[in-house]
């Protein structure tokens, strides 16, 4: 028979030994990222679920101080034939909250073109200053509301929306309620220029458009003309002034210039006729509908704005105060 060697044994660092050491380690690589995948699923529905509770109870907050705003305002609005109180019979509460009215600053320009002034004739594009029509008698509900939360200085009604209005800045209440409590819902506020010592030609509110409908979510509702032309009157109040304003145009607008739809909001902060008539074209003409209400540069205006799509575009439903005359069963549009 022939003879066949014996194989030699392998060596302890051989091929066979380093095979054995890759074979062992790659079960412990598959389950460390198994376990990696598994702890990294659970973080973030860890996450989720934090964030989503944190959304539920903030909505509940907000709402719950809707709510007990607008019983007050309900409650004082049931008696509101009652007389008002003059501003020469004032309450030491009405003389603060004035003062208080007096820190805001009032540009130059609205100061030296009050009605009859001389420079009125020098200066012909610029708007008169308005005072209000009642001497700076309150109404009573908004002032109830500015006693309990010194932060509400209006009070907002149209369609399905009902809410106090607050003042102070254009970023506190991004992420506060109109009481100033922390809230990712934020509240409604007038924009932080406005000047409640005069009738302001303009009035901007701001507010976020939240999914849930809250604040300023449910005006993507005015979009579809139906909606809009069933709901077309606005009731905003402020300290001093009950108001009902007509809409006349739903636009999706630009902030950046020289871009499609851009509107320059700034020409109606002012009070110069030819600037306040070119952005409200310009809002009209990017508007959803057309409609033939008349709008001209000396009527106050109410600006609804909201984010949408893109960090600088913006939905914005106008309306502008029904004149002196004026009925709503009766506006022709």
């Amino acid at each position: 028979m022939p003879y066949y060697p014996p194989h030699p044994e392998p060596e302890p660092n051989g091929p066979e030994k380093k095979r054995g050491k890759k074979q062992e380690k790659e079960p412990f690589r598959s389950h460390a990222l198994r376990t990696g995948a598994v702890c990294l699923l659970a973080s973030l529905a860890l996450y989720g679920g934090i964030r989503l509770i944190s959304y539920i109870t903030d909505l509940a907050a907000s709402r719950k101080t809707k709510y007990e705003m607008m019983s007050v305002m309900h409650e004082t609005e049931s008696s509101r034939d009652t007389a008002r109180e003059p501003a020469a019979a004032e309450s030491s509460e009405n003389r603060r909250m004035k003062l208080k009215l007096r820190e805001i600053t009032v540009p130059a320009s609205e100061v030296i073109v009050a009605n009859g002034s001389d420079d009125e004739s020098e200066q012909p594009d610029l708007l008169p200053a308005v005072e209000y029509e009642n001497n700076y008698q309150v109404v009573p509900a908004v002032q109830k509301l500015k006693q309990k939360d010194p932060y509400v200085t209006g009070w907002l009604k149209m369609g399905d929306l009902e809410e106090p209005v607050a003042l102070k800045d254009n970023s506190f209440f991004l992420d506060h309620d109109a009481a100033g409590k922390k809230n990712y819902n934020g509240a409604i506020f007038l924009d932080e220029d406005t000047n409640l010592l005069t009738r302001p030609y303009t009035l901007f509110l701001y507010g976020h458009n939240m999914k849930s409908g809250n604040m300023f979510g449910n005006l993507r509702k005015y979009k579809a003309f139906s909606y809009c032309h069933a709901n077309r009157f606005i009731h905003f109040d402020t300290i001093f002034e009950e108001g009902t304003y007509v809409i006349f145009a739903v636009s999706e607008i630009s902030l950046t210039p020289n871009t499609l739809n851009y509107v320059n909001l700034s020409g109606l902060q002012g009070i110069s006729r030819s600037e306040r008539t070119q952005a409200l074209n310009t809002i009209i003409h990017c508007s959803d509908y057309t409609s033939t209400l008349d709008v001209a540069a000396e009527d106050q205006i109410l600006l609804l704005i909201t984010c949408v799509g893109n960090h600088d575009e913006r939905l914005i439903i106008a309306a502008r105060r029904l004149r002196q005359g004026e009925q709503e069963n009766s506006l022709k549009l």
